[in-house]
């Protein structure tokens, strides 16, 4: 199984799970993404893989961005004393970079 699937192809689970070096049952895995509708599943034929069109990328990053600020929250409500500390010295980095790149107002001229 590869990261690119044709839309309509068959995903074949003995395949897939040598090719991934799986050890869980694919078989379950693809049923539950066939409850979330990314792969279709037909009885006796299997699971087949759905075509990205541009409804389904605007569903995968709405749900991205809720994944990711999911983390984010998570990470700041376990962090460590330590984990901030470490991220003080990036965070001044950047912010020293910015205010060195960032361009002077008076040479924009007048913008009436």
């Amino acid at each position: 199984m590869s990261l690119i699937c044709a839309g309509g192809s068959c995903l074949r689970i003995s395949r897939g799970r040598s090719s991934l070096g799986l050890r869980s049952p694919l078989r379950e895995v693809l049923h539950r993404r066939a409850g979330d509708g990314y792969v279709p599943f037909e009885k006796n034929r299997g699971t087949t893989a759905v075509s990205m069109d541009l409804s389904m990328m605007r569903v995968c990053f709405q749900t991205a961005s809720l994944v990711f600020s999911s983390i984010a929250k998570q990470a700041a409500e376990n962090r460590t004393s330590r984990q901030v500390a470490d991220l003080k010295e990036p965070q001044g980095e950047f912010a020293r970079a910015i205010a060195r790149d960032r361009p002077d107002p008076a040479a924009w001229g007048s913008v009436a």
